[in-house]
C-alpha cells in the first residue's frame, strides 16, 4: 500500500491569515514514474511545485526513507527543489541513500530522525542478469539475440558485460552518471574532497557537519523551516529595498562588497535624503487629503 503523498501542517491558527509547512514523503525504491508500490519523483516534483505557488505555504519538508533507485529518478526532482521559491528541508526517517541523498542534497538544510540512521552510500552500479548472447540453457531450451546488420553497436556495452568485459559499461555509462553524483555533492554540502563520496554507508551521527546538517525529531524541521522562511522573508525584503533605491539616479548601479556590505557615496546618500523628503511630503497631502475628506463626510 502507497504511503500518503503529501500533507500541510498548520504553523499559525490565525484564521484570518493561515500559514502552513507542506510534507511529500519519498519512500522505498525511488523510480522516475509512478508504481505499483510507489509515487515517481516526477509526481513528488509536481506537488512540490503546486504547494510552493500557495501562498498559505511557507516552505516544505521531504520526509525521507529511502535507499535510492534508478539514477533517472533524480533530476525531475532536484530541478524542482531548485526552483522551489521557499525553503525546502530534508528529514531523514530511516535511510537516506543513493539517489535519494542525491536529490537530497539539493534541499537547504538536512536532519536525520536518529543517530543511526543510515546516510550516504554516494555512488553508482548496475546489476545486470541476463543469459549469454547465444547457448544452450540448463532446461534445454536455446537462447539466441540477433541483430541486424548495421546495428552492431545496439547493447554493445551490455552484451561485453555478459563476456565478463566490463570498462565499457564503466566508460560509456557508469563513471559519467557518478562523476555527475559526486560534483553534486561537493557543490551542495560544500565538501572540499571525495572522502565521504565514494560509496560508503554512514551513520547519522557520524556525518553530522557534512552530509548532513543535525539530527533532531520532526518538530526541529518544522522548527527549521519556520526560521528559514523567516530568513528568506527577510533577505527578500532587503532585496526589494535596494530594488527601489535604484530608481534614483545616481543609485543605479549599488555593488556588493565579498562580506556583503555596501558603502554609498555622499552624492548617494544625499540624493537618497532628498527622496525620502519628497515621499514625506506626499505622504503628509495625503493625510490632510483623508482629514478633509473624513470632515467632510
Amino acid at each position: 500500500e502507497k504511503e500518503v503523498l503529501q500533507s500541510t501542517i498548520e504553523v499559525n491558527s490565525n484564521n484570518n491569515n493561515k500559514k502552513s509547512v507542506n510534507v511529500v514523503n519519498l519512500k522505498g525504491l525511488m523510480t522516475r514514474h509512478d508504481g505499483e508500490c510507489n509515487y515517481g519523483t516526477r509526481t513528488i516534483a509536481r506537488h512540490l511545485r503546486e504547494a510552493d505557488e500557495d501562498k498559505s505555504v511557507i516552505g516544505h519538508i521531504i520526509v525521507i526513507d529511502s535507499g535510492g533507485g534508478a539514477a533517472n529518478s533524480v533530476p525531475d526532482l532536484a530541478e524542482a527543489i531548485e526552483a522551489l521559491e521557499k525553503p525546502c528541508v530534508a528529514f531523514v526517517d530511516g535511510m537516506m541513500c543513493s539517489a535519494a541523498i542525491y536529490a537530497g542534497s539539493y534541499c537547504d538544510y538536512i536532519i536525520a530522525n536518529r543517530e543511526d540512521d543510515r546516510v550516504g552510500c554516494v555512488g553508482t552500479m548496475i546489476q545486470i542478469v541476463d543469459y549469454p548472447k547465444s547457448g544452450q540453457i540448463s532446461t534445454g531450451e536455446i537462447s539466441v539475440r540477433v541483430y541486424a546488420d548495421g546495428s552492431e553497436e545496439k547493447n554493445q556495452d551490455y552484451e561485453e558485460a555478459l563476456q565478463g568485459n566490463i570498462q565499457m559499461i564503466k566508460d560509456d555509462v557508469l563513471n559519467p552518471l557518478n562523476a555527475k553524483f559526486v560534483e553534486a555533492m561537493k557543490t551542495n554540502r560544500a565538501l572540499s574532497d571525495n572522502t565521504l563520496l565514494k560509496g560508503k554507508t554512514y551513520f547519522a551521527k557520524d556525518v553530522v557537519g557534512t552530509l548532513i546538517d543535525e539530527i533532531g525529531d520532526f518538530k526541529t524541521a518544522m522548527d527549521k523551516v519556520v526560521s528559514l522562511s523567516k530568513e528568506k522573508s527577510n533577505t527578500q525584503n532587503i532585496s526589494n529595498m535596494f530594488d527601489n533605491l535604484k530608481t534614483i539616479q545616481s543609485c543605479s548601479v549599488i555593488e556588493e562588497a565579498s562580506d556583503k556590505t555596501v558603502t554609498l557615496s555622499t552624492e548617494q546618500l544625499t540624493d537618497i535624503d532628498t527622496e525620502f523628503g519628497k515621499l514625506n511630503t506626499q505622504l503628509a497631502d495625503a493625510q490632510k487629503s483623508i482629514t478633509t475628506l473624513n470632515n467632510s463626510l
